[in-house]
């Protein structure tokens, strides 16, 4: 028993002190035995690491993602981000814990077209209870962060997302991502847009914002090229189980 609780005690410690740690995970869209499955028996990613997630369409990158996210939960096994258990959390836990500890870089980029770029990054900052910031210490954490990623002229911040470019658009989402300094950033293939130099220089500003503060960055990608240039590569197909006969996402 002493074994059993000293071994028990260790995992906990072990997950706490990284960034996400899964274990014997299993997830199915449906209780029917031919939908898509992903299992996953062990997953650990350090605090402070640049890692990209790659694999084919249709793998469970994605799934994957919302899994960590608390938007998805699993049928089995636990998925720990800095020491809390997201299975054992209500689906209101979830999103309050989401909203504080994550920045995430949506592959479609989620922006609200009607608002401006500064009220695109605030918003990030309204589902956040641990942020407890006035008007002005929104604006002005908004407004440095997009001053970084080259969007901070006046007239840019409060023009509206709509009439952007895909460039600056996915600065916007790289803004919003990493406003207030959430420590995990999850970005879902955000260069899938652009041509290879802005690929590059997107993947540059996001290197910059991570070291700036000191958060874990886990993107997905296509491009084998951008992926080399992270501290580490997981194939989707080394870390689990797949069962793709209804196509994952």
């Amino acid at each position: 028993m002493r074994v059993a609780a000293a071994t028990a005690a260790a995992e906990t410690d072990a997950a706490a002190a990284a960034a996400v740690s899964i274990e014997d995970l299993r997830f199915r869209f449906s209780n029917d035995s031919h939908s898509f499955a992903l299992e996953i028996s062990s997953l650990k990613i350090e605090i402070g690491e640049r890692v990209a997630l790659v694999g084919p369409s249709g793998s469970g990158k994605s799934t994957l993602l919302g899994l960590i996210c608390g938007i998805l939960t699993p049928s089995n096994g636990s998925i720990n981000v800095f020491g809390q258990q997201l299975e054992k959390m209500s689906g209101r836990q979830r999103d309050k814990f989401r909203a504080d500890t994550l920045g995430v870089i949506f592959q479609q980029l989620n922006l609200l077209p009607y608002l401006s770029v500064l009220d695109n990054v605030i918003l990030a900052l309204e589902f956040s209870h641990q942020r407890h910031l006035t008007a002005s210490q929104k604006q002005e954490k908004a407004r440095y962060l997009l001053d970084r990623l080259g969007l901070g002229r006046t007239e840019l911040a409060m023009q509206k997302a709509a009439q952007l470019s895909v460039g600056q658009q996915q600065r916007v989402a790289a803004a919003r991502a990493f406003v207030g300094a959430p420590p995990l950033i999850i970005a879902d293939e955000p260069t899938s847009a652009l041509d290879e130099d802005r690929q590059s220089e997107f993947v540059d500003l996001l290197f910059s914002q991570q070291q700036h503060n000191q958060a874990t960055l886990l993107m997905v990608t296509h491009n084998t090229r951008l992926a080399a240039r992270f501290d580490r590569v997981l194939e989707l197909a080394d870390l689990c189980n797949l069962d793709i006969t209804e196509g994952g996402r």
